[in-house]
């Protein structure tokens, strides 16, 4: 866990250098998922802020070709007791949905994390996953 823990510090910092230039071009602000469970599994969630909330793209690499549910959690990458809010399941290794309401600046300044469960019959297990606080500046 010292290792994850690191490169999500390390990941974190440079999206906080490079991350409101996402913001200022319109093309959101990426996140990358590390792989959890030896899945091989990564990911990058793009997240941009538009006029009804927050649109959340998701491609994968090494996924699995059947549906992966996907969820932001309340929490970090090390401990997730709560869905918050539940995400298009990822298929094809891709996946985009629509979270009305939300603003960046409430899931760049909370406790949430974002990950990737391995299917529909294995939920405990996740694949990947990324800690939102401070890595989504705009």
């Amino acid at each position: 866990m010292k290792t994850f823990t690191a490169l999500s510090c390390g990941l974190a910092l440079s999206l906080a250098l490079s991350g409101s230039s996402f913001a200022k071009d319109g093309a959101g602000i990426p996140v990358q998922l590390a792989p959890l469970n030896n899945s091989g599994e990564t990911a990058v969630a793009t997240f941009e802020q538009v006029k009804d909330g927050v649109k959340v793209s998701v491609k994968t690499k090494n996924g699995l070709a059947e549906a992966q549910p996907m969820h932001i959690h309340t929490g970090n990458c090390e401990n997730q007791p709560a869905v918050k809010w539940k995400l298009e399941s990822v298929v094809d290794g891709s996946s985009v949905t629509m979270l009305k309401g939300v603003k960046l600046s409430e899931l760049n300044s909370g406790d949430y994390a974002i990950n990737i469960h391995k299917s529909t019959k294995d939920m405990g297990t996740y694949v990947s996953c990324a800690n939102l606080k401070g890595a989504l500046h705009t």
